[in-house]
C-alpha cells in the first residue's frame, strides 16, 4: 500500500509492536513439571522445522526461561498500561 503512511510518517515516532506467543502453566504447577515442560518446549522452537515454519511466517522462535517469559510479561503490561493512561483509551 504505496499510499499509505507509515506510522512515523504519521506522527507516532518509535513506534514499535509485536506479537508473541507463549505457553503458561497453571499456578502452583511443581516447578520439576514447569522444568520439563519447559525444556521440551525449548528444544521444540529449537527444532529446524519449528524454526524454518515460523521464519517463513516472520516470526522467530524464541526459546528462553519461565523467569525471563515472567519479565517479559511483566514489561509488556507496564508498557501497555502506560498506553493505555497516556491516550485515554476506555474499553466499551
Amino acid at each position: 500500500m504505496p499510499d499509505v503512511a507509515t506510522v512515523s510518517e504519521s506522527g507516532i515516532p518509535d513506534y514499535d509492536v509485536t506479537t508473541w506467543n507463549g505457553w503458561a502453566a497453571p499456578r502452583g504447577t511443581p516447578p520439576t513439571i514447569v522444568r520439563r515442560l519447559n525444556e521440551a518446549l525449548v528444544r521444540a522452537a529449537a527444532a529446524p522445522d519449528i524454526s524454518q515454519r515460523l521464519a517463513e511466517d516472520g516470526g522467530t522462535a524464541v526459546g528462553s526461561t519461565p523467569d525471563a517469559f515472567r519479565r517479559h510479561i511483566a514489561d509488556e503490561i507496564a508498557r501497555w498500561k502506560t498506553l493505555v493512561q497516556v491516550s485515554g483509551m476506555r474499553a466499551d
